[in-house]
């Protein structure tokens, strides 16, 4: 039967659990970065940039409707220069100028959570590239999830060639130009897992790799996640160097400062940061 002595017991025994309960999510929120600046303090890394939220839409009123529905419309095509878009000649600039003396022909592209915006920002990256005149080929490595499918609509893509080199020792299929972007191509994950079967560490990806430099003034690799996947560290041997990509209020710094220091461990280099506000 319930007498005072037990009500108290229950009572005290709910409180620390509540209090267990409070102090988990109180350490998981200042386990994010609040802002850039939280993350370049951290990390003692260059912050290459900061991406906001994509605005090149907005819900604007329809055109000669009397509805007074809502429709998408691209609003730099309106006169506005989109600061989203306009963050990527910044990062590409900043890209540039840091590594001047030491030109960057290659790079991997990573994250340590889903959803933190890498193959967003490897897409666009590629994007504005391009337009500065590089010839730029974007490699989806993400073998177990691919993305680029997703961002650049591959199945409409035209076919460059069908081998690179016969020295590259790879059937390409999908070397694809990529439609509106002169000088941005493709490389797909379904041609890679074909010809690999998930052995990205192998000697004849270090060849293709090789090969797929000196073909491209500038070749992106949008990777799996950094801790998720050996085959991430072996890219950035081979290549100029890794770009991580932080979601500010997002990513977890337990997880990035985890995976800076397994880089610095690794001695591979470490190009900088790339702050992404997702919302």
């Amino acid at each position: 039967p319930p007498n005072r002595t037990k009500k108290i017991a229950v009572g005290m025994v709910g409180g620390m659990l509540l209090s267990m309960g409070m102090a988990i999510l109180l350490e998981r929120r200042r386990d994010i970065f609040y802002t850039a600046e939280d993350i370049q303090d951290l990390l003692l890394l260059p912050l290459l940039g900061e991406i906001p939220p994509d605005d090149r839409f907005q819900a604007l009123p329809m055109v000669n409707s009397n509805s007074g529905a809502l429709a998408l419309v691209e609003t730099h095509g309106f006169g506005r220069e989109s600061l989203f878009l306009k963050s990527f000649k910044s990062l590409y600039a900043e890209l540039t100028f840091l590594y001047a003396d030491n030109p960057i022909n290659s790079l991997v592209i990573s994250s340590v959570e889903p959803k933190d915006g890498q193959s967003t920002v490897a897409v666009e990256l590629a994007k504005t590239a391009a337009k500065e005149g590089k010839r730029v080929l974007l490699v989806d490595t993400n073998l177990e999830k691919p993305q680029l499918y997703t961002h650049l609509s591959l199945p409409r893509l035209r076919r460059e060639n069908k081998v690179i080199n016969r020295n590259s020792n790879v059937a390409q299929e999908v070397i694809c130009a990529v439609p509106g972007v002169d000088n941005l191509y493709v490389l797909t994950a379904r041609a890679l897992q074909t010809e690999y079967s998930n052995k990205l560490w192998s000697s004849r990806m270090q060849n293709l790799m090789e090969h797929l430099s000196a073909s491209y003034d500038l070749v992106i690799y949008d990777a799996p996640h950094f801790l998720d996947s050996p085959d991430v560290s072996f890219l950035t041997a081979q290549t100029d160097g890794i770009v991580m990509v932080v979601g500010v209020k997002k990513t977890r710094q337990s997880l990035v400062q985890e995976a800076v220091s397994q880089i610095e461990s690794f001695r591979l280099q470490n190009l900088g940061i790339v702050a992404n506000h997702l919302n």
